[in-house]
């Protein structure tokens, strides 16, 4: 049997009988043993034709009951030939009787299109059902079955059904209109998320009560609030990047971090409360601003790094993030923004008083070997000590020493 690459479908009842009776049978077919199952090969009289029946029988029972669930299994237990199987199953799930016929056109004719079904389901439940009622004797015209489709089809697919009904008597064919379906089915949902997308302020809108205006094209002015709440970002942007002494390119940045800082430190309609906390109902805790493009030492990860590498980069803090807790740090070297967390601020404050120590280093230095020399010199008049070594300043550890010999 070579078959081991198929996927198995098992029987579970008139559910999925079509299905696996077409599976089944193409297997049958594939194999050489459908005619043994459909009862058209009879077991011959001659001993070694007979044995290759039997052999060939047993091996389509094999295929027959491996691919069947313990309940269906019960109806052929008692069976001894394949084509005995195959007809108790038949007589079991395809009942022909008048009842179960019009119980298939009632679930074909009642059988719609629902919103957010794959199209390809759609059509292949109704082409199911025709196939169920051509299996008991009543022939569905593929005609009939094309009107079905463009009658269950919904409002979004106005436009196809007019240039369906428009094209030549030779191109409405099922093949087609499924073809034809499919592609639309992309254009719908392509439109339908356009849609979403630009509607979702509208959305946000009705709940929040917000009104909203409209004016006239070419007509600033009448977009007073809006024209000045640009100005107020930008005059703010272009402060913070000439105050940290940074390119225009970084402009983006500024104005992102603009408006994060404002709507959480800004007024409101509500007294106490800024524009934040009216709209999400949360505090923000401002003590997480920090000064835009402060020096600041990141952390690298020891996954990204060797033994032997530093563990910190150094960067600006340019912004934040909105949806990750995180600062948007700027690196000079590698002209990059990323998000960080694992960060360390230096204060300005610091590196101002820093940068002073390091410029008044020398005159510091040179006072503190003349008080230094004054106390030896002193130390040598009391211990009557003749000779003096003066102090010298040690290269490597930046120490004073001073050295003289006691008698």
């Amino acid at each position: 049997m070579e078959n081991n690459n198929v996927n198995v479908l098992k029987l579970e009842g008139s559910r999925n009988w079509n299905v696996w009776k077409f599976q089944t049978m193409v297997l049958l077919r594939g194999n050489g043993w459908l005619d043994i199952v459909e009862g058209k090969c009879v077991k011959p009289a001659n001993a070694t034709e007979k044995l290759a029946w039997e052999t060939n029988d047993a091996k389509a029972q094999t295929l027959l009951v491996t691919r069947m669930t313990e309940e269906v299994m019960l109806h052929v237990i008692t069976c001894t030939s394949s084509s005995e199987m195959w007809r108790k199953l038949q007589s079991v799930y395809e009942q022909k009787t008048e009842t179960s016929v019009h119980i298939i056109q009632q679930r074909f004719f009642q059988y719609k299109y629902e919103k957010g079904t794959d199209m390809s389901i759609f059509l292949s439940k109704i082409q199911e059902m025709q196939n169920q009622l051509k299996q008991m004797g009543e022939e569905i015209s593929d005609k009939f079955v094309i009107t079905k489709v463009l009658m269950s089809l919904p409002d979004e697919y106005k436009h196809f059904v007019s240039a369906w009904e428009s094209a030549p008597d030779n191109k409405q064919t099922i093949e087609n209109l499924v073809a034809r379906l499919l592609i639309e089915e992309e254009r719908v949902k392509e439109k339908e998320s356009q849609q979403i997308t630009s509607s979702s302020a509208f959305v946000v809108k009705n709940k929040r009560n917000i009104k909203c205006y409209t004016c006239v094209p070419y007509t600033p002015e009448q977009n007073g609030k809006a024209e000045r709440e640009n100005r107020t970002l930008v005059e703010s942007a272009r402060t913070m990047l000439h105050e940290a002494n940074l390119p225009k390119k970084l402009w983006a940045e500024a104005i992102n971090t603009a408006v994060f800082v404002l709507n959480r430190t800004g007024k409101s309609h509500e007294n106490g409360r800024s524009p934040f906390e009216v709209w999400t109902n949360k505090k923000f805790d401002i003590h997480q601003l920090r000064a835009f493009g402060t020096e600041v030492y990141v952390h690298i990860p020891k996954e990204r790094r060797k033994k032997w590498d530093k563990k910190g980069e150094k960067g600006l803090m340019v912004g934040y993030e909105e949806d990750v807790k995180g600062y948007r740090i700027y690196f000079t070297q590698t002209n990059k923004v990323e998000i960080k967390r694992d960060i360390v601020f230096l204060n300005k404050d610091c590196q101002n008083e820093k940068l002073q120590v390091q410029e008044g280093k020398e005159k510091q230095s040179t006072v503190s070997i003349d008080l230094e020399k004054d106390f030896v010199q002193d130390y040598n008049r009391e211990r009557d000590v003749d000779e003096f070594n003066p102090v010298r300043l040690d290269e490597a550890t930046e120490k004073r020493f001073v050295t003289w010999e006691l008698p």
